[in-house]
């Protein structure tokens, strides 16, 4: 019975960070790197969204399809990287009582150098 009390409280305890996340797709609109805020079209709403510290950009490294290798990669450059009429997918977080982005996920296709030894 503690076992179960334990596990269940436990599984609560790990998912309970992901409940307060939230996925958003929109198009970019305007991106201020210096004021770390991002603007995009919800439909045909407007809103704007302050991006954490650690926000991260990502893009996919081909196809997105599993068996075709494809995988999301961090792009460098960070916001700078986004421009007006992107499609993108924002991940938020509830933190200090306002929703940050903290990930934003294009639908950018980043050309990856082929390895050609292993170091």
């Amino acid at each position: 019975m503690l076992r179960m009390f334990v596990a269940t409280l436990s599984v609560l305890a790990l998912t309970a960070g992901s409940l307060t996340a939230e996925e958003i797709r929109c198009r970019v609109k305007s991106v201020d790197a210096t004021k770390n805020t991002v603007t995009v079209m919800v439909g045909s709403k407007e809103q704007t969204f302050e991006c954490a510290k650690d926000c991260r950009v990502m893009g996919s490294s081909g196809s997105l399809l599993p068996r075709r290798g494809g995988q999301m990669v961090e792009l460098s450059g960070g916001l700078s990287n986004l421009r007006e009429g992107v499609s993108c997918t924002l991940v938020t977080e509830a933190r200090g009582g306002a929703q940050m982005v903290t990930q934003i996920q294009t639908d950018l296709t980043v050309r990856m150098r082929p390895r050609l030894f292993n170091r």
